[in-house]
C-alpha cells in the first residue's frame, strides 16, 4: 500500500486563521476536561522544569513601633519527564488523491478523527494515569494524596459492591 506520512506539525494549526476553512465548531468539544485545563509549552524538550512554591512568606499584624520577624518564601525546582503521545497516521495516497473534496480535505478529515482519539487518550491519562497506559504520565489515580479513604481529599460515598462503585475526581 502506498503511504505518505503527515506530521502533526505540518497539519495541525490550532488557533490559526487556517481553521476558518474547516467546518468545525470546536476541536475540543469532545474533550471537555482538556478544554478547561491550562497548558504551556515544555521548557526543554521532553524535560519540563519549573519552580514550585513550598513555603509562603510570612505576614502578621503588629502594634505601632513594634518589630516583626519576617520569613521569605521558599521554592523547589521541579523537573518532570514528559511522555510522547504519538498522533501520527498513515494515509493511502490513492485514496487521498481520489477523495471527493480533494487531498487536503481528506487529510483534514483524517486529522480530525485522529485528534479526537488523541484528546480522548490524553483525558484518560489525566484521570487514570499509568493504569491507562504505563508508558504515559502519572494521573490523578496515581496521586498518593488521592488513593486511600484516609486521605483528606477523598470522600467515602458508601457502598460495598466493587463492580458498581466508581471514582469522581472533579
Amino acid at each position: 500500500m502506498a503511504e505518505t506520512y503527515a506530521t502533526l506539525a505540518g497539519l495541525v494549526q490550532f488557533n490559526d486563521k487556517n481553521l476558518a476553512d474547516l467546518e468545525v465548531t470546536d476541536l475540543l468539544q469532545d474533550a471537555p476536561l482538556l478544554a478547561m485545563l491550562h497548558a504551556q509549552a515544555a521548557s526543554n524538550g521532553t524535560l519540563h522544569k519549573y519552580l514550585k512554591l513550598t513555603t509562603a512568606s510570612s505576614a502578621a499584624f503588629r502594634a505601632a513601633n513594634a518589630g516583626l520577624t519576617k520569613t521569605n518564601s521558599a521554592d523547589t525546582l521541579v523537573t518532570d519527564t514528559l511522555a510522547i503521545l504519538d498522533g501520527s497516521f498513515p494515509v493511502d495516497v490513492a485514496l487521498a488523491q481520489e477523495a471527493k473534496n480533494g487531498k487536503d480535505a481528506y487529510l483534514m478529515m483524517e486529522l480530525m478523527r485522529t485528534m479526537k482519539t488523541v484528546f480522548s487518550t490524553t483525558e484518560k491519562q489525566i484521570i487514570y494515569g499509568v493504569g491507562n497506559d504505563a508508558t504515559g504520565f502519572p494521573g490523578l489515580s496515581d496521586n498518593a494524596q488521592l488513593d486511600a479513604l484516609a486521605d483528606a481529599m477523598v470522600y467515602n460515598a458508601g457502598g460495598t459492591t466493587a463492580d458498581v462503585q466508581t471514582s469522581v475526581f472533579l
